[in-house]
């Protein structure tokens, strides 16, 4: 029971990690997109 649940517990863990990091890139990638399109504007 407690290999079962500690495997559990940690395939949990990987999992929020996993979609953290996700989130965390396409946050990154928009707000690099953002920051790209007002430093275009800016510049015309």
């Amino acid at each position: 029971m407690e290999g079962k649940g500690r495997t559990f517990g940690e395939i949990k863990v990987d999992t929020e990690i996993g979609i953290g990091a996700i989130l965390w890139i396409i946050g990154f990638r928009e707000v690099l997109g953002l920051s790209r399109l007002k430093l275009f504007n800016k510049g015309f």
